[in-house]
């Protein structure tokens, strides 16, 4: 089970690392397993789709978009300290962006009605009772610079897999949460 654990870190690591790398990451394995992860991670980094994902359109994140997410995000909302009017303002552009992009938009309560989340929800087709949830907080604290990387790149890292998904059929319903409240511990 250990190795399998570790050729599945490797193999994920092998989308990143050059293979020759990898040697050097497994050099207390035998030649076997060295192989055996050269092989694996190979195979994953030229795999193609499932059979039955043939004809889907695959989604696609713009770098350019997510960089000036993150500018605007900041400058449009910059110290988005939990229960503050930026805040607030923060929560209904993200709900009002998913609403444009077609999703389901519902706001709910936490921490006995304080706090506050958006949920983005765009249903699967045949496996829609399963689903896969992507969150961040977009609650901010001083001296983040005006909350740009804590946590606006997670907020708009959301969002651009929200946008790049909503276009596109997916067998699982997909979840795009945005709370507040993390940097006072609610998500704890």
């Amino acid at each position: 089970v250990q190795r399998n654990v570790l050729t599945t870190a490797l193999v994920s690591m092998a989308l990143v690392v050059p293979l020759p790398l990898l040697g050097v990451a497994v050099a207390g394995q035998g030649e076997a397993q060295r192989s055996e992860v050269a092989t694996a991670a190979t195979t994953a980094a030229t795999a193609t789709a499932p059979t039955e994902l043939a004809g889907y359109p695959e989604p696609t994140v713009d770098g350019a978009d997510f960089v000036e997410g993150v500018r605007v995000h900041a400058e449009e909302t910059p110290l988005r300290l939990t229960g503050t009017l930026l805040q607030q303002r923060a929560t209904d552009l993200l709900a009002e962006e998913a609403e444009e992009l077609g999703l389901l938009v519902e706001r709910k309560s936490y921490s006995g009605g304080l706090l506050t989340a958006v949920v983005a929800t765009k249903a699967g087709t045949d496996r829609a009772d399963e689903t896969i949830v992507f969150g961040a907080h977009l609650d901010s604290m001083v001296g983040t610079i005006e909350g740009a990387y804590d946590n606006g790149t997670g907020v708009r890292t959301v969002m651009e897999l929200a946008r790049a998904f909503s276009d596109v059929p997916t067998h699982r319903t997909l979840e795009f949460h945005f709370y507040n409240g993390e940097e006072e511990g609610a998500l704890t």
